[in-house]
């Protein structure tokens, strides 16, 4: 927001001065209105209003004209290329030993050959525009005379405040809001705009009326109607003012709605009356297949979405973006309606994105605008309007307002002020701050008020909102700095988050690399997994890829895998830890989650040949990280989970609870995601884990804990076993782990085929044996080894293959 500091005298009594302007600009940035920068705007010397008097040609330039300019007293000869010089007409020329807005002096220069002293100068060259096709033609509407001082008719020696204004302060895009704060920096009056308009005799309800379709996307739209208008300029200080505020002078009528846009930070649109179809408004959604000129020139698509401003015909504006070519003013337009409405900030902000189309409206609309200040805006227009072109004004108004919003209060106690600032403000001060802002403020008890909210100050709901206001305009710098009243303790890291940091070091020591997703899932991955019936819903998503907030990590580490196998890597080992939320009776909750996934080819070839990550690689990952955190009594169960291969997925229990479940995943959906590998996925639910190690007796998780090193060797045994299909291998792996000294069991090879009986499966394990108290004999190992078989065979159907 550019803010020019001339015009913000006509509301403050402050002074002009350098040093003053800097103080304020240090005061408003204290007081949470930003300054970023102060612009110096220079006042142009030796600038006089000039007739040209005759062109010719340059006798040695093509492009260049030779100009006889009449400056009242004197006529002066003048080079310049432009290609809108016209004889008789009025133009702003600087003379040589002038000095431009920008401190740049004139001097007498030549031309190929020919002698020029001074310039005719553009509206860029004086600070009115970025860049200038020509010179500046003065209108004669604009009063100038040849041979007086043109900087007289503009706003020079002035200062601009350029604000970074923050979205929840939509009330300080406007010079009246940024005047309101420094009224109650400063405990100065606060003057309003003048808004006195001359209504004529014709009733407006016979020349339009306004329908609202849809209520929720526009609360209020109220309108008023211009006729006898002379399209032309507006006045030279206020096309410089509109300059500095940083848009483009345009015409008398559209420079009042930009005018009161900056001034009021309400934007309103001028439509020509009688281009709309059955002088009629109607504000709707856009019907499919619609499509709209805007005012930019481009035609452009509507959704249906989209909230329109239409007439009985068609749409002739996107509320709150941009209007329509169809029904823009011109230097035809004799009759004007004049549209100021309330929009839901949500659908403008929706349509701009949607539309690529950011304005100086929507920028506004979409930060919440105040909705009682429509009337307000529409007379101020009006006032302007008349006061430029001495249009009449039809009598009355139209104000639909069928969705009113109920006036907002809030109790303030004193002692909660000085409770939560750590000073005394006086009652009376702070009453005074909020009487400033333009809070009402109505005595309760000694210690309470009843505090009316502005409905321009949308962001203000509660108390310790008005607190704020009142402590950021006393001064958070005049808050004295003192020690704690409080002995400080150091702090201690949540046994959660030592918790999610140990996994973290564990897998990354499996050579597992860590993934960071954002908490969202898009639309496309949650109809793949099909999680539509649990989603936590974004109510206004910025993107269709923060559709809802993840109910997995699934999806994003299966993202990272698809841009991995993109990007030609070979292979692909990826942990992520992270929040996960679902829905149930629209309860919302919220879990800690660790995901796997493993992909493509192994690391490190096994056995000589090329390798791929199989679902076994992935048990094996999980069962080192369940050892490693301290669990063992944990077991493999068949599952079926839809999103994973209907045989190559298991469970992970403690008993009878879930801790996880892992597989790969289902041929389908990796054909979907044009995945060219097998890809194997691991999830589980730290708090699951958090509640077992509470109950376990380890020490700390930040500390490193000393392994006694083994004083005796390891006998190891392979077993080939026949098992019937029907058996999981859990139940398998709980035999072979009951003899007291089997310290590891590996399964390595699981395999089925034309050798093996149907209904069966081979699986080869390599078990460890291991005393600590004595070296094993080879007769105590296969003693062990016996037992196990007979048990396998009595108790599961097993049979035992010879290797």
């Amino acid at each position: 927001m550019r803010v020019p500091y001339r015009w913000l005298t006509e509301f403050v009594a402050v002074p002009i001065e350098e040093e003053f302007v800097q103080e304020l600009a240090e005061r408003l940035t204290l007081a949470g209105l930003e300054v970023a920068s102060v612009e110096r705007v220079g006042k142009p010397q030796g600038v006089v209003v000039g007739r040209i008097l005759t062109v010719n040609p340059h006798p040695n330039a093509d492009k260049l004209k030779i100009c006889e300019v009449s400056l009242g007293r004197e006529t002066v000869r003048l080079i310049s290329g432009a290609p809108n010089l016209v004889e008789n007409a009025l133009v702003p020329v600087i003379r040589v030993g002038g000095q431009l807005p920008n401190g740049q002096i004139i001097e007498a220069a030549v031309f190929r050959g020919e002698k020029s002293e001074g310039m005719i100068c553009s509206r860029a060259e004086l600070g009115l525009e970025e860049k200038s096709p020509g010179i500046w033609i003065l209108e004669p509407e604009l009063g100038c005379h040849v041979g007086e001082d043109f900087a007289q008719h503009l706003e020079f020696d002035d200062f601009i405040l350029v604000l970074e204004t923050k979205s929840n302060r939509p009330d300080a895009l406007s010079v009246l809001g940024v005047a309101r704060d420094i009224s109650a920096l400063y405990d100065l009056d606060l003057r309003k705009p003048e808004t006195t308009l001359r209504e004529g005799t014709e009733e407006i309800e016979s020349l339009a009326s306004v329908e609202i379709e849809d209520v929720q996307g526009c609360p209020r739209y109220a309108a008023r109607i211009f006729g006898d208008v002379r399209w032309g300029p507006s006045p030279l200080k206020i096309q410089h003012r509109l300059a500095k505020g940083g848009l483009r002078p345009i015409s008398n009528i559209v420079d009042a709605t930009n005018y009161v846009l900056l001034e009021l930070g309400h934007p309103t649109h001028a439509f020509d009356y009688d281009r709309l179809e059955g002088h009629k408004i109607i504000v709707r959604r856009a019907r499919a297949g619609e499509k709209i000129t805007t005012l930019d020139g481009v035609e452009r698509a509507l959704s249906v979405t989209d909230l329109v401003i239409a007439d009985a015909r068609k749409p002739v504006a996107v509320a709150g973006v941009m209007g329509g070519a169809e029904s823009e003013v011109s230097e035809h337009t004799h009759r004007v309606l004049l549209e100021s409405a309330y929009f839901d900030p949500i659908s403008v902000r929706r349509t701009s994105k949607r539309l690529g189309l950011r304005t100086e409206a929507s920028h506004r609309f979409e930060r919440d605008m105040d909705p009682e200040i429509l009337i307000t805006a529409l007379d101020r227009v009006g006032t302007l309007l008349q006061q430029w072109s001495g249009c009449s004004v039809a009598r009355g108004v139209i104000d639909v307002y069928p969705k009113k919003f109920a006036p907002r209060f809030c109790e303030l106690r004193q002692s909660r002020i000085s409770k939560i600032l750590g000073i005394e403000i006086p009652a009376h001060h702070s009453e005074k701050i909020l009487r400033r802002l333009e809070f009402s403020v109505e005595q309760q008890g000694p210690d309470r008020w009843h505090v009316g909210i502005p409905s321009f100050r949308r962001e203000v709901t509660r108390e310790i909102d008005v607190i704020e206001e009142i402590g950021r305009i006393y001064g958070y710098d005049k808050i004295p700095a003192e020690r704690p009243a409080f002995p400080l303790v150091a702090g201690r890291r949540e046994r959660m988050e030592e918790l999610k940091d140990r996994v973290r070091r564990i897998l990354t020591g499996l050579g597992v690399s860590e993934a960071l997703n954002f908490g969202f899932v898009s639309r496309e991955d949650a109809e793949a997994f099909g999680y539509s019936h649990s989603l936590v819903r974004v109510r206004n998503p910025m993107s269709d890829e923060s559709y809802a907030l993840r109910p997995s990590l699934w999806p994003g580490l299966l993202r990272n895998v698809q841009y991995n196998a993109y990007q030609q890597v070979d292979g692909v080992r990826l942990f992520e830890i992270g929040k996960v939320f679902s829905q149930e009776n629209k309860v919302v909750r919220e879990h800690v989650s660790v995901g796997l996934a493993l992909a493509g080819r192994a690391l490190v070839p096994l056995r000589g040949r090329e390798q791929f990550y199989d679902f076994y690689d992935l048990k094996g990952i999980v069962e080192s990280l369940l050892f490693e955190l301290g669990l063992k009594n944990f077991a493999f169960e068949p599952s079926s989970e839809k999103t994973l291969h209907p045989v190559r997925q298991a469970f992970v229990k403690a008993k009878d609870d879930i801790l996880g479940i892992l597989g790969e995943l289902h041929p389908d959906l990796a054909r979907r995601y044009d995945l060219p590998w097998r890809v194997y996925l691991f999830e589980m639910k730290l708090e699951e884990i958090y509640q077992r190690l509470q109950t376990i007796a380890l020490p700390p998780w930040t500390e490193l804990q000393p392994r006694v090193t083994p004083k005796f060797p390891v006998s190891r045994r392979d077993l080939s076993l026949l098992v019937p299909e029907s058996v999981p291998e859990a139940s398998v792996r709980k035999v072979l782990e009951s003899e007291r000294r089997v310290e590891r069991v590996f399964l390595y090879d699981l395999y089925r085929g034309p050798q093996i009986p149907q209904g069966m499966k081979s699986l080869t394990y390599e078990i460890t044996f291991r005393d600590w108290t004595k070296t094993l004999s080879d007769d105590e190992v296969n003693e062990m080894v016996a037992r196990i078989e007979a048990r396998l065979r009595d108790e599961l159907g097993v049979q035992i293959r010879k290797i």
